[in-house]
């Protein structure tokens, strides 16, 4: 068609047919060729306003979208809408909405989005088009989430989810699930939101569109980030390396806006954050340019991997996008349509890159507004991160480092307790309160200062050991295994008595019951390490003697033996590190409040 209107002069049908060709939307990725036929259109219109004109106008914004420089296409999306009001009827006002809305998406001020995207709604149900109603309903939900509107979000979900099975495509339905996942995530119902994600996964089966992978794979490094569990940590890696590897297979080839293996690399650092490990972390930040896209104009991004960065310890890339995010402060953080999970309030993100700038107390104003941002939002589960930061900055049950020479200090001041490991060469002085002991250096000091070091933060043991550095001393790999750790059957018992636990847990909660609820609590979690133990990547039995089953028993070991040692030296705080330090796949040092 386009062909034919080009050889006949006829800019209406040009118009039409680049139309046509662009009525499917597609997220993150470009056609160049629907660009140059909307382009040509506008060139090939009557000079003026008109309906066509906004139409294209309006589509060109959102195939150019995401551009590097947003405000472009969002100029033209408002012009848009500003051309349609004025010379079009509600059926072209319907369209441009439509698209203009689409341009807007992720950047705009939610505000502004959410009224586009309102009277979108509101025009497609009075013309009985349900397809952009739906459309106008997926992107409300992101919007008022972005407000602190949970409520009104969870609105939107019931009526996309009326109007998607209306029409009964699996494309439409399956979105739902995940959208109700984000909330149950939100509210801190973990189980809950795990089944609605498997919901949705089962009803994308055969979906092997591009987005439908990334968002599932984003979905799961969002999930893991909010959870906080070893098994979600390691699904959202395999995850992330399974849809990386499609990329360099079968959509190799597919035009996206930008670098795929950009948005990997950051993915990756923000789970290795959350492990600890903070070479891996380095690794993939410096592997991502500071004018990329994703570091320049995505801001879930740029505010997602703010502890990526403080491990890091990059004071010059905190700063610089410290700066890129503060225009964004006010709003709650979702991941989007390509990710669906909520990760916090900005002002959480700008609290933590304040701190690696050494402005304490901005830090801590921030981080205190996050936390109360996300407790009027609703937000339960959001908070925890915020809060933990907080906690580390104000000093209450917070390890410090002071570096100096000739040695770092590492200490803690916790319900009266104050004690302090400093190494010395080859030896460490431990101090609690007025009591003093020297020990000579070992792997375990080492490791149990890391930790210190990092209350709160989970560490990977392959982290602990050092793996990338290659094996530790007097150690020789090994490639064998010896059959599974865990069998079916037992994986199984353990998560069946976990599901029990969780409605336990909530239960005790909701009756104030502090004692029943820290048992079942540590009952959990000894649960969840145990399945840790027992489970690889995906799902997959770990097999004994396997890299991390050799490296979790030799960190406990270690762990555990450095802490016999100052107990015996110094038996409170070696009751007190008991009590504190925590192995498995992944280990802590969780201060008492």
């Amino acid at each position: 068609a386009a062909a034919d209107a080009r050889r006949l002069g006829d800019g209406a049908l040009t118009a039409r047919a680049a139309l046509t060709y662009g009525a499917e939307l597609m997220l993150a990725q470009t056609d160049s060729q629907l660009v140059d036929l909307l382009k040509e259109a506008l060139a090939a219109l009557p000079p003026g306003p008109s309906g066509l004109r906004a139409q294209c106008l309006a589509r060109l914004a959102a195939a150019q979208q995401p551009a590097y420089r947003l405000e472009e296409p969002m100029a033209m999306a408002r012009e848009a809408m500003a051309m349609a009001r004025a010379v079009g009827g509600d059926d072209v006002l319907r369209a441009v909405l439509s698209h203009s809305g689409s341009a807007l998406a992720d950047y705009a001020d939610p505000t502004e989005r959410a009224a586009v995207s309102e009277e979108l709604v509101r025009l497609a149900m009075a013309a009985g088009d349900r397809v952009l109603a739906l459309r106008g309903q997926s992107r409300l939900l992101f919007d008022y989430i972005e407000m602190g509107q949970l409520d009104r979000g969870l609105r939107a979900i019931d009526a996309y989810q009326r109007l998607a099975h209306d029409l009964r495509q699996p494309r439409h339905i399956w979105p739902e699930r995940l959208m109700r996942a984000m909330m149950a995530l939100c509210a801190g119902r973990f189980d809950e939101g795990e089944r609605f994600r498997d919901e949705a996964l089962e009803q994308a089966r055969g979906d092997r569109e591009v987005i439908t992978l990334l968002t599932f794979a984003f979905h799961s490094c969002g999930r893991a980030l909010v959870t906080d569990r070893p098994q979600d940590l390691m699904r959202a890696e395999d995850d992330l390396a399974q849809v990386e590897r499609d990329f360099g297979g079968r959509f190799g080839q597919q035009a996206f806006s930008h670098q795929p293996r950009e948005i990997w690399r950051l993915n990756a650092s923000m789970l290795h954050a959350r492990a600890g490990d903070a070479d891996a972390v380095r690794h993939n930040l410096s592997a991502v340019p500071v004018d990329s896209h994703f570091l320049v104009n995505d801001f879930p991004v740029v505010a997602s991997i703010a502890e990526a960065v403080a491990l890091s310890g990059d004071a010059t890339l905190a700063a610089l996008l410290y700066e890129r995010l503060r225009p964004y402060a006010g709003r709650i953080i979702t991941l989007g349509r390509t990710g669906m999970v909520c990760v916090g309030a900005v002002e959480g993100a700008l609290g933590i890159y304040a701190s690696v700038l050494g402005r304490t107390l901005e830090a801590q104003e921030l981080l205190q507004q996050a936390v109360e941002r996300e407790r009027t939002a609703g937000c339960v589960a959001t908070m925890i991160q915020p809060q933990r930061w907080r906690e580390r900055l104000s000093g209450a049950g917070v390890a410090r480092t002071v570096v100096s020479p000739p040695a770092p200090v590492i200490g803690s001041a916790t319900r009266g307790l104050a004690f302090s490991l400093v190494r010395e060469g080859e030896y460490w002085t431990i101090a609690a309160d007025a009591q003093v002991c020297r020990l000579k250096g070992s792997r375990g000091l080492e490791m149990l200062a890391e930790l210190i070091n990092h209350p709160g933060r989970e560490f990977h043991v392959l982290a602990l050991m050092g793996v990338e550095a290659g094996p530790v001393a007097g150690e020789v790999a090994d490639g064998g295994d010896a059959g599974e750790l865990l069998d079916k059957d037992a994986i199984s018992d353990y998560r069946a008595r976990i599901a029990e636990l969780d409605e336990e847990i909530a239960e005790a909660a909701s009756w104030s019951d502090t004692g029943r609820l820290a048992r079942a609590r540590e009952e959990r979690e000894a649960l969840a390490q145990e399945i840790a133990r027992g489970v690889g990547l995906g799902g997959r039995e770990r097999r004994a003697g396997g890299a991390a089953e050799r490296a979790r028993t030799n960190v406990q070991r270690r762990l555990r033996g450095a802490i016999r040692k100052i107990a015996a030296r110094l038996p409170a705080l070696g009751a007190y590190l008991e009590r504190t330090v925590r192995t498995g796949a992944f280990c802590s040092y969780e201060p008492l409040p």
